[in-house]
C-alpha cells in the first residue's frame, strides 16, 4: 500500500522523514525550523524519532536536546533557548509542545515577530 493511500498525515510524515534523512546524509538542506501540527501522537513520534536518529547522538542529548511545553513555559523562554548556542554541542534540537497556545485570544504580535526572526535565519554549516 502506498503512503498516499494512508492519508495526508502519513504522506506528510514520509516527506518530512525523507527530508531529515537527506539532510543528515548531506544530500539536502535543513530549514531553520519545522512546525508539526496535529493530534496524532503516533505520527509526531515518528517525526521526533527521525530527528533524534539523524541529528542527536545519545552522548549529546543532555547538551543539545530540549523538550518544552507552552502550557508550562513562556514562548519567550523557548525563543531565548533557541537563540542561545550550546557550549557543549554544535547545534540544538528543541521540541515545543502545545504551540496552539499562541493562537488564543489576544494579539500575539511580539511572539510571532520573534518566531519569524528565528525561522528567517539560515542554518550555518560548520
Amino acid at each position: 500500500m502506498s503512503a498516499a493511500r494512508w492519508g495526508a498525515g502519513f504522506t506528510a510524515v514520509s516527506r518530512f522523514v525523507a527530508e531529515i534523512e537527506a539532510a543528515a546524509a548531506g544530500k539536502g538542506e535543513l530549514k531553520p525550523g519545522y512546525v508539526l501540527a496535529g493530534d496524532e501522537t503516533f505520527l509526531l513520534d515518528r517525526c521526533r524519532a527521525a530527528v533524534l536518529k539523524a541529528f542527536v547522538p545519545p552522548d549529546l542529548r543532555d547538551f543539545c536536546l530540549s523538550d518544552l511545553d507552552l502550557q508550562g513555559s513562556s514562548i519567550f523562554e523557548v525563543l531565548d533557548r533557541a537563540q542561545t548556542p550550546s557550549l557543549m554541542a554544535p547545534f540544538q534540537v528543541i521540541f515545543v509542545r502545545n504551540l496552539r497556545q499562541l493562537y488564543t485570544r489576544g494579539a500575539k504580535k511580539d511572539e510571532f515577530a520573534r518566531w519569524s526572526g528565528i525561522f528567517a535565519r539560515r542554518i550555518r554549516k560548520r
